[in-house]
């Protein structure tokens, strides 16, 4: 049986204010909890007994973020200087127009599927672009290139047809006009099939592209 000192003891644990309320589960007990809602300064994490940050090499990463993002004669000079490189200023400006120059390239290639890429052909399309003073574009070189393609200064694909120039039609049309129908549809298949063997039947060949050229040599002829 519990003594009265036992009983008395058990009675000042359940009057506990922890233990007290209407809630079927005891508060939280949060009187030695720290407050963290208490307003002021948000702390430091730089400790005063090391040297501050040295932010003198900065100067030289600014200039290449102004030079990547907008370039200008100032951010360009800084840069050659520092680099202690003369001829920074024109190598720069020659490469970004080297890159800009590759650019309307791919963008000219896209745009005409059939021309045919080769050392001749770039150098006579520059040449074209140099000789009338036009800038290096896209639509520049589809303009020089039809015109060369009409004049039949080009090179083309060996395996696959060429379109004819202004004076090989003329001269099939001449041909038709005279009524050598023959002679014209035998000139206007070798102009645009130079390659192709004369022992053999062209109109034969499955190849799409082939049956292409019998069709508009028909049109054209006849």
């Amino acid at each position: 049986m519990p003594t009265k000192e036992q009983l008395e003891k058990i009675a000042q644990k359940v009057s506990d204010p922890f233990l007290e309320g209407t809630d079927p589960f005891a508060p939280l007990d949060t009187r030695g909890i720290p407050n963290f809602n208490v307003a002021g300064p948000e702390p430091s994490f730089l400790d005063e007994n090391f040297a501050p940050l040295d932010t003198r090499g900065s100067g030289l990463a600014n200039g290449l973020k102004k030079l990547i993002s907008n370039p200008d004669d100032a951010a360009l000079a800084e840069v050659a200087a520092r680099t202690g490189d003369a001829d920074f200023i024109r190598k720069y400006h020659e490469d970004r127009e080297d890159r800009r120059q590759e650019r309307e390239a791919t963008k000219f290639t896209q745009q005409n599927p059939d021309y045919f890429q080769s050392p001749k052909n770039y150098e006579r399309l520059c040449s074209y672009l140099d000789e009338d003073d036009m800038e290096f574009t896209a639509e520049n070189l589809g303009h020089a290139f039809d015109a060369l393609r009409a004049s039949g200064h080009l090179q083309f694909d060996p395996s696959m047809p060429r379109p004819l120039s202004t004076e090989q039609l003329i001269y099939v049309a001449r041909l038709a006009a005279r009524g050598d129908l023959e002679n014209a549809t035998l000139n206007y298949i070798f102009y645009s099939l130079p390659h192709w063997n004369r022992d053999t039947d062209p109109t034969s060949d499955p190849r799409p592209e082939i049956q292409q050229v019998m069709t508009d040599c028909a049109w054209f002829v006849f």
